[in-house]
């Protein structure tokens, strides 16, 4: 019995490559909704690659030997299957977030809607948060990440596979040398290993290769015989890996254990557990369980809704919306032939979705909705845009050191480009950006100009910590010009050392006896309390939607044990320099017994862990009296 209908395609049906695809998806969806208990689950994406890589190569190859294949049939093929479920999930993705989101994280997600209907997500991607980051949870769109990586993928695969064919070389030779020249430049190149198309696209040619085997090799009966050890080492690539963190030889060994099973699978299609009518249910609706299931789940962080209470909700919803989909969009769809239907749903669907981002990002995140306007009017400080002195900071970086900065390590901001001028560096990790502007601020009216040399891609300034061996090359080559810097300036008054990271702690005194002249007040501001919760879920959602009964606060005892060995950390390194004066402005955020970002109707972070705007602004007036007093931070506070 067919729990649902399967659309009439150009290959013979195997039931069991959709039970794998059922895997997949179950893999993925389980990750998301407990990453603590299911850390290899994100290793599903890995095995639809191949799966993608594989169906497609077939495709094409089968065509081609039929002397049937177009490009144009192709590409129409693709548009059908997937485009009406990425429109959908997009504009529905958008409607709830005109309804329900804030001005800036709408802003987010507008440039979000273009890159992901034009399938670029990935290298949007590139410039923000990781994967890995609590932040990624609050972008709605992320997961069209690895959608976009096989659609490139799908621009130019037909076409080589073409000329290959034409040419009359030998196929698996020839798939086996574009996979190698594939997974050699995903190592070579000083590229993003996770989001980057070209860190992924071998996984997609190993597919290609795994198809190639079966055109040359009789294998079935081989494959029979090792059964249950394909099984088992399938098994074994996923779970043997523990941990979120994305791991190059972990890949490598499912993507390959994936590549055998599929092999066996392609062999022996009613195998009973892959083609159990359950695992071919999640694989005939996987697709759109994908795109759906991570738009639930973000959302459901960004109204801070439990995830693991309510899993069994979010699973039901992802799976009733994607079974609709599949069921009255996807397979009505699929059975369109027009060409021209094909192309018209493609241009209007991505002038709809980017004219719609477009507008949600000039506007700002559509900031005037009437209905925003009555929700919590301090929410908007957490998102205020830091000023940008960028361009005063590049002249004078050129003026000290003779050319420009073209290293994207260094993140520079300056109130002026005259060297003549006296100078407060901030130096340090993002943390010294996000105090950027409150100091700048009030180091003016004390006559003095404010110059960032931030390193936040680099987590702070290791060199000479225990970290330095191990950093990247360009991280190296930025340090290296920022000492440079600060040991030519003449005109450095004072200079304020922020880091976070206590394995990054030891380079305070490297830094301390680098300038040949030390004749600047040295500071080290201690890192501000890291949250366990994000601020924003502080204010009232537009509409009906009243955040939970969060006070907004975190116990202090929560933030002494999570700053505990920092705070000891840097003490231990400045005892050993009389000079350097520690900064902290701890009492900003907490009392006796709790910890806040909000002080006085003020929204002081714009992140778990990052200043806003007006958070730096109270932070500089807090300290601003310390700093010139050069009063010294009481030591018993570690006790």
């Amino acid at each position: 019995m067919k729990i649902l209908p399967i659309v009439n395609h150009s290959l013979k049906y195997n039931p069991a490559i959709d039970g794998l695809r059922g895997i997949a998806i179950i893999l993925v969806f389980v990750f998301h909704l407990w990453p603590e208990y299911f850390p290899f689950g994100y290793m599903g994406v890995d095995v639809f690659f191949v799966l993608s890589g594989f169906l497609i190569t077939k495709i094409i190859y089968t065509k081609l030997d039929n002397n049937t294949f177009t490009l144009k049939e192709f590409y129409r093929n693709r548009i059908r299957r997937i485009f009406p479920t990425v429109l959908i999930v997009i504009l529905v993705t958008f409607l709830i977030g005109y309804l329900f989101m804030y001005a800036s994280e709408l802003k987010s997600l507008g440039r979000h809607m273009k890159t992901a209907v034009l399938f670029w997500q990935n290298f949007r991607l590139l410039e923000e948060a990781g994967y890995w980051d609590k932040a990624a949870q609050l972008k709605p769109l992320l997961h069209f990440w690895s959608l976009s990586i096989e659609e490139q993928f799908y621009l130019f695969w037909p076409v080589l596979l073409l000329i290959l064919y034409k040419l009359r070389i030998n196929f698996l030779y020839a798939i086996f040398i574009v996979f190698s020249i594939f997974l050699i430049i995903s190592q070579v190149l000083d590229i993003d290993k996770f989001y980057h198309s070209l860190a992924r696209f071998w996984e997609l040619a190993f597919g290609g290769l795994i198809f190639a085997l079966t055109t040359h090799f009789d294998i079935k009966s081989y494959l029979n015989k090792f059964k249950i050890p394909i099984f088992s080492l399938f098994i074994i690539s996923l779970i043997s890996y523990g941990n979120q963190e994305f791991n190059f030889l972990s890949i490598l060994f499912v993507v390959c254990s994936s590549g055998l099973l599929l092999l066996y699978l392609v062999e022996n299609p009613n195998t009973k557990l892959f083609a159990s009518q359950a695992l071919v249910f999640f694989g005939l609706i996987s697709f759109p369980l994908y795109l759906w299931h991570y738009v639930i789940i973000s959302y459901a962080h960004i109204f801070n809704f439990d995830i693991a209470q309510n899993a069994i909700w979010i699973i039901i919803i992802a799976i009733s919306l994607s079974y609709l989909t599949y069921r009255y969009v996807e397979f009505y769809i699929r059975k369109k032939t027009s060409f021209k239907f094909a192309m018209a749903l493609f241009w209007l669907g991505v002038i709809v979705v980017v004219a719609f981002g477009q507008r949600a990002y000039l506007t700002g995140g559509f900031e005037y909705r009437t209905h925003l306007l009555n929700s919590s009017k301090h929410i908007t400080q957490q998102f205020e845009e830091p000023i940008d002195n960028v361009e005063n900071a590049s002249l004078l970086f050129e003026k000290i050191l003779g050319h420009k900065n073209e290293l994207k390590t260094i993140q520079l901001q300056a109130t002026s480009s005259d060297p003549t001028k006296q100078y407060i560096v901030l130096m340090g990790d993002s943390h010294a950006y996000s105090s950027y502007d409150g100091f700048s601020e009030e180091f003016k009216k004390k006559g003095y100009e404010t110059l960032l040399l931030g390193n936040p891609g680099c987590k702070g300034y290791p060199k000479g910590s225990l970290d330095y061996q191990v950093i990247r090359e360009d991280c190296k080559q930025g340090m290296d010009q920022t000492y440079e810097f600060i040991n030519k300036f003449d005109n450095i008054e004072k200079l304020i050392f922020i880091s976070t990271n206590p394995r990054h702690v030891s380079s305070i005194g490297y830094l301390f006896e680098y300038s040949s002249k030390r004749d600047y007040q040295f500071y080290f501001l201690l890192a501000n309390p890291t949250l366990d919760f994000f601020p924003d879920i502080c204010a009232t959602r537009p509409f009906f939607y009243e955040p939970s009964k969060i006070d907004c606060r975190m116990d202090y005892e929560t933030y002494d044990k999570q700053s505990y060995e920092y705070k000891k950390t840097v003490f231990e390194e400045v005892k050993k320099y009389k000079d350097i004066i520690i900064l902290d402005a701890t009492k900003l955020f907490c009392d006796d017994e709790y910890c806040s970002p909000i002080k006085d109707g003020d929204v002081l972070y714009k992140d778990h862990h990052h200043y806003s705007v007006i958070g730096s602004k109270i932070q500089a007036r807090y300290l601003i009296n310390n700093i010139f007093t050069k009063k010294i931070y009481n030591e018993q506070n570690l006790k």
